[in-house]
C-alpha cells in the first residue's frame, strides 16, 4: 500500500469520527438536526447534520495539536470535500498519497467496501464540511432526470458504478460561502436548518456543474488550489476586466501572474465560470453596453475602447451577446 497506508499499520490512534457521530445522531429526535462532538485532537468541534432530503453533512472548526490518522471503509455514498483550511492528504489502497491543501472542492466515489486512508497535520488550523450524498438523497433531487449528470455519477445513481472515481476542483467563492454559512449556522431556528439544506443543494449542484465542464482526461487529476493559486487566478481575472483594448493572450497573462497557462484557464472557469477568451468577451460585452447606456458613445468609439479593430466584428459579437444591436441600445438610451 501507499505511503500513507503504512502509517495505519501502527497506529492504534486511527478513528472514525463520521461513523461515531451518526451513531450518536441516530438516539436523538429526528428534529435535532445538528449534532457536536468534542475536538478532541485540539480547540475546536466537529458537527454532524442530518438534512430533511437525506444528505449528511459532517463539518469540521479548529486548531489541531497532534497529527491525526484515521481509516475508513467506503460506503454506499458519493462524498463531496468543500475545504477552506487545512492540511493534510488521503490515498486508497496501493495508490500513492494525494496532498489536500488549501482550498478546493473534491468529489469522491469508491466501489463499497474500498479502504481509504486519511492524515491531517499537527498545527494545522481546519475549516471544511463533507456532504454524504446517497442514491436517495440524489434521487429526491434530480428523480430520473439523469441525463445532464456526469457519467460516474450517474453510473453511482443507477448502481452501476465499477471503479473509483474522484476529482479536485477548485473551490468557487460560491462554494466557500455556502460552507462557511453550514459551519456557523444556528440550527435550532427552523428557517436556518431549510437554508442549510438549500446550500447543500446548491454545492451538489455547483460541483456537478463545474465538473461537467472538465474533459474526463482531467476528472481523476488532483487538482487542489492553494491559496497561491487562487491570488493569480484573480489577478489574471482583474487584468482581463481592465485591460479590454489590448489584452494579454492567455501565454503572457500566465507569465504575468506567475501560474502555468493549464492551470490559469482551468481556474478561470471554476472560479469566474469562463476560459480567458470566454471571460475577455464577457467583460467586453458588459463595458460595451455600459458606454453605450450610461456614456452615449458612438458604436465605433465602443468598438475601439472594448479593443476591436473594425466595428463591424463588434456590431456581430455583440448581437450574438445580447440578441441585438448596439446602435439600438444607444438610441433607446439617448433619444
Amino acid at each position: 500500500m501507499g505511503a500513507i497506508a503504512d502509517l495505519y499499520t501502527e497506529s492504534a490512534g486511527s478513528r472514525r469520527i463520521t461513523s461515531t457521530l451518526r451513531e450518536e445522531h441516530s438516539k436523538v429526535s429526528p428534529a435535532q438536526m445538528r449534532m457536536h462532538d468534542e475536538f478532541l485532537d485540539g480547540s475546536g468541534a466537529y458537527s454532524f447534520i442530518r438534512t430533511g432530503l437525506g444528505f449528511e453533512v459532517l463539518t469540521a472548526a479548529g486548531e489541531l495539536q497532534r497529527q491525526v490518522d484515521a481509516a475508513f471503509t467506503s460506503e454506499d455514498v458519493m462524498k463531496l470535500h468543500f475545504r477552506l483550511k487545512g492540511e493534510g492528504c488521503y490515498s486508497l489502497e496501493s495508490e500513492d498519497p494525494v496532498a489536500m491543501s488549501g482550498q478546493f472542492a473534491g468529489i469522491l466515489l469508491q466501489p463499497e467496501g474500498q479502504a481509504k486512508f486519511e492524515s491531517r497535520f499537527k498545527g494545522s488550523e481546519e475549516c471544511w464540511i463533507t456532504v454524504f450524498c446517497s442514491r436517495d438523497s440524489l434521487g429526491s433531487v434530480f428523480g430520473n432526470e439523469l441525463g445532464s449528470l456526469p457519467g460516474p455519477v450517474r453510473n453511482f445513481v443507477e448502481g452501476r458504478l465499477l471503479s473509483t472515481f474522484g476529482a479536485q476542483l477548485a473551490l468557487t467563492a460560491g462554494m466557500a460561502r455556502s460552507a462557511i454559512e453550514i459551519v456557523t449556522a444556528d440550527e435550532a431556528n427552523i428557517l436556518v436548518r431549510a437554508q442549510t439544506e438549500a446550500r447543500v443543494v446548491d454545492l451538489l449542484c455547483e460541483t456537478l456543474l463545474n465538473l461537467n465542464q472538465l474533459a474526463s482526461s482531467d476528472w481523476n487529476r488532483p487538482f487542489a488550489f492553494s491559496p497561491r493559486d487562487r491570488h493569480c487566478v484573480e489577478e489574471a481575472c482583474h487584468i482581463l476586466q481592465t485591460e479590454l483594448s489590448d489584452p494579454p493572450n492567455l501565454k503572457e497573462l500566465a507569465l504575468r501572474v506567475g501560474v502555468n497557462p493549464n492551470k490559469l484557464n482551468f481556474g478561470l472557469k471554476m472560479l469566474f465560470g469562463g476560459t480567458g477568451g470566454e471571460l475577455l468577451n464577457r467583460f467586453r460585452m458588459e463595458e460595451a453596453r455600459r458606454l453605450l447606456e450610461e456614456e452615449g458613445e458612438s458604436v465605433t468609439q465602443v468598438a475601439y475602447a472594448c479593443g476591436f479593430k473594425y466595428p463591424g466584428n463588434f456590431t456581430s459579437a455583440f448581437r450574438r451577446f445580447y440578441g441585438v444591436l448596439p446602435k439600438d441600445v444607444r438610441k433607446r438610451n439617448w433619444q
